[in-house]
């Protein structure tokens, strides 16, 4: 996969609340956001009942 893509990706993630993104210099860092990770897991496992 190539850094455009994951770029990409970790931006989709971010405008959804699954990860929180800052810029250092010319680096841009990423933590995932737990407790919104387990909100969508549990959404998505309601969804298949």
């Amino acid at each position: 996969m190539t850094r455009q893509a994951i770029a990409k990706h970790l931006t989709v993630l971010e405008r959804v609340g699954l990860v929180d993104g800052r810029k250092e210099g010319r680096q841009a860092l990423y933590a995932i956001r737990p407790e919104r990770l387990d909100e969508a897991a549990h959404r998505e496992a309601q969804a298949k009942t």
